[in-house]
C-alpha cells in the first residue's frame, strides 16, 4: 500500500551540496544511495539534483523582498511558503523536516495554521549543535511550533531537559553517520603504501588535526602541545587539514583544505587523531571518521564529544582541554602506547558498526514511518 503521507525536507542549501558539511553528506547520501523516504526538497536550485526526488526550488530574492526581511517579521521566509504552496494539497498529510534553521520554525507554524489544516503537518526539527540557545525567550514558542525534536547524542537530551525542564515533545536522538565504504581501517602494508605515496616517512608517528581555522576549534593549543612532543620525540609529524595559512614549526605539514572524498587517506595516514574544539560540539562527525580509519584519537571532554567516544571506552577525553599541559600528557602517552604496542590499544574495543551511515539512513526511515503512522 502507498504511503499517502509525503515527506518534505527544507533545505537551506541544495541537495546534493557540493561543499563539506555533516548534515548535507548525509542527506545527500540517503537521498542518492538509498530506498529514502524523502518526496520533495524545497531549496535553491541545483545543477546535481537527484532523480528520486521532487524539487520545488526557491524563487530568487528581490530587493523588494529583501527591504520587507529587513522591516517586516517573517517575511524573510515568504519564498519558503510560496514554494511549499505549490506542493501541499488539500486534506493531504505530510512530514515536513527541518535542520538547524531554527528561524523558519515559528512563521511555518503560523503560516500552516493560518493558511491548512496543522494537524495534518508534523514537523521534525534536527539539530546539530549541543544545546538550543533561544533570545528573548521565545524557547516555548518554537517548542509549541514543532511536533518532534531530534538530537545528536542522549547528552544533548539531558542538557536539554535539564536547561528547559518539560517541553511536552517527543524528543529523541540519532547519531551521526560515516560511510564505512570509504572510512575503515586499511592494514600495515596498505598503510606504509599510502605514507609512501604521499611522502610521509614510514617510521613516523603521525599526529592529525582536521578542522576549520577558527579559534574554537583550537588548532592553536594542538600546534603548541606538538611544539613540546615533538621536542622530546622527533620522529613525530603532524598534519594539518583543512587550513590554508603558513605554519613554520618544525614537524608540522599543512594540507590545506581537503575534498570530502580525500579525507579517508589522511585519517588511514595517522596514527594520533587530535580534536582539540574549544566548544560544545554537537557530535563531532571529524572525530567519528577518524575512529573509523583506526586513529587513536584525543579529545576535548566538552558537548556531544564524551559520547562519541563512549565516554572514554573508545579514545581520551581531556579535561580543562584550554590548558596545553593537559594535551601534551596525553599525546606523550599515546607516544609510548604506540612504541610500546604499536597499534591503538582502543582500536579493540570499538563496534564495527559503530556511527554507519547505512544505520543512519534505515532510522531515518523508521522516524518517518512513525510520523507517518501518527498522521494516517
Amino acid at each position: 500500500m502507498e504511503n499517502t503521507v509525503k515527506t518534505i525536507l527544507i533545505s537551506q542549501v541544495p541537495i546534493p551540496y557540493k561543499k563539506t558539511g555533516s548534515w548535507t553528506t548525509m542527506y545527500g547520501y540517503y537521498i542518492g544511495h538509498f530506498e529514502h523516504k524523502i518526496d520533495y526538497i524545497v531549496c535553491n536550485e541545483n545543477h546535481t539534483a537527484n532523480k528520486s526526488v521532487q524539487y520545488q526550488h526557491l524563487r530568487g530574492v528581490s530587493v523588494l523582498d529583501k527591504i520587507q526581511n529587513k522591516f517586516i517579521k517573517g517575511k524573510r521566509y515568504n519564498n519558503y511558503f510560496e514554494a511549499l504552496d505549490k506542493i501541499i494539497e488539500p486534506n493531504a498529510k505530510y512530514i515536513i523536516q527541518i535542520v538547524d534553521n531554527k528561524g523558519v520554525v515559528n512563521p511555518l507554524h503560523q503560516f500552516l495554521s493560518k493558511k491548512h489544516n496543522r494537524s495534518n503537518f508534523c514537523i521534525q526539527y534536527f539539530y546539530h549543535g549541543f544545546i538550543l540557545n533561544f533570545k528573548n525567550n521565545e524557547e516555548a514558542q518554537f517548542f509549541k511550533s514543532i511536533d518532534e525534536l531530534f538530537l545528536l547524542t542522549k547528552q544533548a537530551q539531558l542538557e536539554l531537559n535539564k536547561v528547559y525542564g518539560e517541553t511536552g515533545l517527543k524528543i529523541r536522538y540519532l547519531h551521526n553517520g560515516v560511510n564505512s565504504e570509504v572510512f575503515n581501517t586499511i592494514a600495515q602494508s596498505e598503510k606504509i603504501e599510502l605514507r609512501q605515496h604521499n611522502h610521509i616517512n614510514t617510521d613516523e608517528l603521525v599526529f592529525l588535526w582536521c578542522s576549520q581555522d577558527r579559534p574554537k576549534k583550537g588548532l592553536d593549543i594542538a600546534l603548541a602541545a606538538f611544539e613540546k612532543v615533538h621536542t622530546k620525540n622527533s620522529k613525530t609529524k603532524l598534519l594539518v587539514v583543512g587550513v590554508h595559512k603558513v605554519i613554520e614549526q618544525s614537524g608540522v605539514e599543512v594540507i590545506g583544505k581537503v575534498p570530502n572524498k580525500d579525507l579517508p587517506k589522511y585519517y588511514q595516514m595517522a596514527d594520533i587523531f587530535l580534536f582539540t574544539t574549544l566548544c560544545e560540539e554537537g557530535f563531532g562527525l571529524v572525530l567519528a571518521e577518524a575512529l573509523k580509519c583506526g586513529c587513536y584519537c584525543i579529545a576535548s571532554n566538552f558537548g556531544g564529544v564524551p559520547e562519541v567516544l563512549n565516554f572514554g571506552k573508545y579514545g581520551v577525553l581531556i579535561n580543562e582541554p584550554f590548558k596545553v599541559g593537559k594535551w601534551v600528557i596525553e599525546m606523550e602517552n599515546a607516544v609510548s602506547e604506540f612504541e610500546a604496542k604499536g597499534e591503538n590499544p582502543y582500536l579493540k574495543d570499538l563496534p564495527k558498526n559503530s556511527y554507519n551511515l547505512e544505520d543512519w539512513c534505515k532510522q531515518m526511515n523508521v522516524f518517518i514511518d512513525e510520523a507517518s503512522i501518527k498522521l494516517s
